[in-house]
């Protein structure tokens, strides 16, 4: 009996350090920038698309979820058109890295896409300035998918969002309640 309880005791102290780690316990499970408002604000509409890389399966996911919430939550109808094919204004960008008409669009945009960020932390810019878009980038696709999520958020019932410059990042792997 006594080897048993000092096994217990051993594997329980074991599972809770292992837990405080994986769950952060010395800090919030994600990090972001603070966000920063650029003073514009833009009005999302039917006349806007998402553009993404409809090759990737994965970031298109993204594109269609996005496109189903507008539509279900603020009666917005949106096309999904290929990244080669968006106009210049009216657009919300969805792209990784590894896409050279998203890294152009971020060129054009002073924007910078960090390796920090990981595999699930993107960058999301809400402008007017030269031209209404919104970008979500990403090194990779579950980067994207939480970058709408945080995109959904900043929508206001009169469906429109205040011009914003975001980076988010987690600091684990593991995404949970904290």
């Amino acid at each position: 009996m006594g080897l048993y309880r000092s096994s217990f005791i051993v594997l329980s102290i074991a599972a809770l350090i292992f837990l405080h780690n994986i769950n952060g316990a010395a800090g919030p499970t994600a990090r972001s920038k603070p966000a920063a408002p650029n003073g514009t604000e833009v009005i999302l509409d039917g006349g806007w698309v998402i553009g993404v890389d409809t090759s990737d399966d994965r970031c298109s996911f993204s594109a269609g979820w996005l496109k189903d919430k507008l539509d279900d939550l603020y009666s917005i109808s949106l096309d999904i058109v290929d990244l080669s094919v968006m106009p210049p204004s009216g657009r919300i960008v969805l792209g990784t890295s590894q896409n050279s008409y998203l890294v152009d669009i971020l060129q054009q945009h002073n924007l910078t896409l960090p390796g920090y960020l990981g595999e699930d932390g993107y960058i999301l810019e809400i402008s007017e300035e030269n031209a209404a878009n919104i970008i979500i980038a990403g090194n990779k696709a579950p980067g994207i998918f939480y970058g709408v999520q945080t995109l959904l958020q900043l929508i206001q019932p009169d469906n429109s969002m205040a011009g914003v410059s975001i980076a988010d990042w987690p600091d684990h792997k593991m995404r949970g309640i904290y």
